[in-house]
């Protein structure tokens, strides 16, 4: 470690989702980053019908006097306020609550600065909809975690206009702005201050290939022919086309994840095979489902702002050691040397049941040593995950930010 975290400056992260909602790069980078200093994750606002559902609840000053509420991983976690219900990109909405959490995180820092002693911290940000942040004197430091084009992305012309000015301006604002990949820093490079690369990780303790061990996923090892996982956001991204054609060809579909689908495009793809959807899991069960499939999944369509995507999953199924089975589109075609890319639903059958066959082969017969081949190797994909941990992404951070 690079110091005590008591001793350090502390981090205070603008969260764009609630912290106990779905694992993304937010929480592996910060619950690694909360053993080297302090951390603090102000939520957003929070719709109403998200307090009945027992992962949100509203905070007060008696909860930032008491400390916040401290998250296993050492994070310390303040609840946003109640919020309107603004979906992933519904624009006026999404200003409003916005506008909301700007007055709450001046509230949340005179807060914390008076009872918790956190003085001028770091702040980290991801919704450039939350420009302007608070200014010089109030932090050390401005960080702006680019992880996603998001005006690219989003659908309402008036709200893209906004989403791109004000990336444009956090970026210049900001000390430091972190980006995943060369399509996202060329977006704000005559913009920003300072862009430095911090790729995602995986947490190898975690994901790993003897995961479900133990667990009420480990009796789907036995089920008879392929096993395809997927666990992520369900919704429109991911090509309803080839999933029925993986079902179709006798596939079983292990799925987990958030669901933005509609009931409808769910019970389509029940008629056309063996699908199995296990909701939303918290991270560990989530690594035991993947430990007990035979094929990592990305069956991503090309959507609206694709080419400054960054692709998370690859390395937690790599760190179960699975073959990775990709849509032909940017995000996964930077990985063309590490994934079996498919160009089309018939395409992608044919190369889960080629990944399938050369995982049992890698399984019965990789040798230490031995170099395997760009489809095969499972010791290959397990180095890889080895190599990219959310450790050494939390302390290549951690050396870029002020003592």
């Amino acid at each position: 470690m690079t110091g005590a975290p008591g001793s350090r400056t502390p981090v205070v992260v603008l969260g764009a989702t609630p912290w106990h909602a779905q694992w993304r790069r937010r929480q592996h980078l910060f619950s690694q980053l909360a053993r080297l200093r302090p951390v603090y994750h102000l939520d957003p606002p929070v719709p109403p019908r998200h307090l009945g559902r027992g992962t949100v609840m509203l905070s007060s000053r008696a909860a930032v006097r008491e400390g916040c509420r401290r998250d296993p991983s050492g994070v310390r976690v303040l609840s946003g306020p109640l919020g309107f219900p603004g979906e992933r990109f519904a624009s006026g909405m999404r200003r409003l609550n916005a506008r909301m959490q700007r007055h709450w995180i001046a509230r949340c820092l005179c807060l914390l600065s008076r009872q918790q002693g956190v003085r001028r911290p770091i702040l980290v940000c991801y919704d450039a909809l939350l420009h302007p942040l608070p200014g010089e004197g109030v932090v050390a430091q401005r960080l702006f975690d680019l992880i996603d084009d998001y005006p690219a992305r989003t659908p309402q012309c008036a709200l893209r206009t906004v989403l791109e000015h004000r990336t444009q301006a956090l970026a210049a604002a900001s000390d430091l702005t972190l980006v995943t990949n060369d399509h996202l820093a060329a977006r704000v490079r005559a913009s920003a201050r300072r862009i430095e690369y911090l790729p995602h990780g995986v947490d190898p303790d975690c994901f790993h290939p003897q995961a479900d061990r133990g667990t009420s996923f480990a009796p789907l090892r036995t089920l008879p022919g392929i096993k395809a996982v997927y666990h992520g956001t369900l919704d429109q991204k991911l090509d309803e086309e080839i999933l029925t054609a993986l079902l179709q060809a006798g596939i079983t579909l292990l799925l987990a994840g958030e669901r933005a689908w509609s009931a409808r495009t769910l019970a389509r793809l029940r008629r056309a095979g063996d699908l199995r959807d296990f909701g939303a899991l918290d991270r560990s069960r989530a690594a035991a489902l993947v430990a007990a499939a035979d094929v990592g999944i990305l069956p991503y369509r090309a959507f609206a702002g694709c080419e400054g995507a960054e692709v998370l999953k690859r390395l937690e199924f790599f760190a179960a050691g699975l073959p990775v089975v990709a849509s032909d589109i940017p995000p996964c075609r930077r990985h063309a040397e590490e994934l079996i890319l498919a160009a089309g639903p018939a395409d992608f059958v044919a190369g889960v049941r080629r990944a399938a066959t050369e995982a049992t082969s890698d399984a019965s017969s990789e040798l230490p040593g031995e170099v395997p081949g760009k489809d095969g190797g499972r010791e290959r994909r397990l180095a890889i995950a080895r190599r990219n941990t959310w450790e050494q992404r939390a302390r290549e951070l951690d050396g870029w930010l002020v003592p």
